[in-house]
């Protein structure tokens, strides 16, 4: 009953935790609660655990009951739109972030309930070098079974200190017995940005999230290498892309707008006003740009995707 004890400071964690969502600028504030009043409420919260804990049939885990229950819970009683992340989804959003990490390079993810398998190799990465292929099917890390983890607890085991080296079982479509490769992990470079020629005079971009703080960066990096003089016209596919860091969608809207013109603001009761202002790009001033509409991709409820991790 660990955090039985210490409720008010997971409450408060929880906003730390969800101020990274709104972007790097924003910062969490707790509203002014009289602190008899509060104290009360935490006392009520503690309360209900122990009676659960000291009655339900089988044992309860505090943080189960309480990153994934009490906190998720009262943060739907606001809004729809209001979610809690807890510290193991936190580190993964910190590293998608952050865009950059030591390990094999490789996409994970689940296939069904019990098996980790990979979805793609990065090109040049060290587990494309080891022969690691799609649809391998991740039977064990430095020889302990991988059966029953899921990707993120896998993706743990295959990241570590650069030089350091892995080894890695998968099972194969055709292939009776298990392939092991070591790996020697390397310094890995994520990028979320995709250009290319669609036809001559019409370039595609497409971003899959803004989760990564090199979103902006990488967009002008390709059109640059593209040559951007020789751009008709841009298709933008934002197609899926769920959102993420501000500052990031703020940098490629911006380029497209007016110079100083407001992409969106931001203000709260215990903030003051803050305004995104685009900065133009003169070159993507000269021609049209079209965004694919998708069906049903403006999400109502926001959350952090937990499926796929990069290892």
């Amino acid at each position: 009953m660990k955090i039985r004890n210490t409720a008010f400071a997971a409450l408060f964690a929880a906003a730390i935790l969800l101020a990274p969502v709104y972007g790097p600028q924003i910062r969490a504030h707790a509203a002014t609660t009289p602190t008899d009043d509060l104290d009360k409420d935490m006392k009520s919260v503690a309360s209900a655990f122990a009676l659960v804990e000291k009655n339900f049939a089988d044992p309860v885990s505090s943080e189960k009951a309480f990153y994934q229950g009490a906190i998720p819970g009262m943060l739907h009683t606001l809004d729809p739109h209001s979610n809690f992340v807890d510290p193991a989804e936190y580190r993964e959003m910190q590293r998608r972030q952050h865009a950059q990490y030591y390990g094999v390079g490789m996409q994970i993810t689940m296939d069904g309930p019990y098996k980790v398998v990979v979805m793609e190799p990065f090109p040049e990465s060290p587990a494309w070098k080891a022969d690691l292929r799609r649809g391998d099917v991740i039977s064990a890390v430095d020889g302990k079974e991988t059966t029953g983890m899921d990707s993120s607890a896998v993706a743990d085991m295959l990241r570590g200190p650069k030089g350091t080296q892995v080894r890695v079982s998968v099972m194969r479509d055709g292939v009776a017995q298990p392939y092991t490769a070591t790996v020697t992990r390397g310094e890995i470079e994520t990028s979320v940005v995709d250009a290319f020629w669609a036809k001559p005079g019409i370039a595609y971009v497409g971003v899959t999230t803004f989760e990564a703080q090199n979103v902006t960066r990488d967009v002008e990096s390709l059109l640059r290498k593209m040559d951007e003089t020789k751009v008709n016209g841009l298709i933008l596919d934002l197609r899926g892309n769920l959102g993420g860091l501000v500052n990031e969608a703020v940098g490629l809207a911006g380029r497209f707008l007016r110079n100083g013109q407001t992409v969106v603001s931001h203000h709260g009761r215990a903030e003051q006003e803050q305004v995104f202002r685009a900065r133009a790009n003169p070159l993507s001033q000269k021609y049209p740009m079209v965004p694919p509409s998708e069906r049903g991709s403006c999400r109502r409820n926001f959350r952090w995707p937990k499926g796929p991790r990069c290892c």
